[in-house]
């Protein structure tokens, strides 16, 4: 969807739930923009998106508040929402396996196995692979998978 903008001073865009995208020209002569709301005749600042000293940087400012004013939304009439990404849910569902067959959570599953390396060596041209010395306690862990 295009950007529809007054490009006068002070000016905003008015959005569902009455959120809007604010741009105001500073004392310094740069112009803020903003994720605002009005209550009470006044408006009420939810996001500050940050300030540009020219046209291109505003132009960028602008598509940023864009983006994050419908991030997680879906077009009205949309007719299929939108999904989860396929590489999130695989995500999930491996870390929840690990943690379920392992019974150690996620966290500390990746802070055991930060211990094991390989490494490859070059010799004269020629290159080898060390193997790494396991501990214990990832031999249980792994063991478990």
């Amino acid at each position: 969807m295009p950007l529809a903008v007054d490009r006068g001073t002070n000016s905003r865009v008015k959005y569902n739930n009455d959120v809007y995208i604010r741009k105001v020209k500073t004392a310094s002569g740069s112009t803020t923009v903003q994720l605002a709301i009005k209550e009470a005749g006044n408006h009420k600042v939810l996001h500050h998106i940050g300030s540009a000293r020219n046209q291109a940087e505003l132009e960028v400012l602008l598509r940023r508040a864009e983006q994050i004013r419908h991030a997680g939304q879906t077009e009205l009439f949309d007719p299929e929402p939108a999904k989860p990404r396929i590489s999130t849910v695989a995500a999930k569902s491996v870390y929840l396996y690990i943690e379920d067959r392992t019974k150690i959570s996620i966290k500390r599953f990746i802070k055991e196995l930060e211990t094991v390396m390989t490494a490859t060596i070059e010799i004269a041209g020629e290159q080898i692979e060390a193997a790494p010395l396991i501990p214990e306690a990832v031999e249980k862990i792994t063991r478990k998978l």
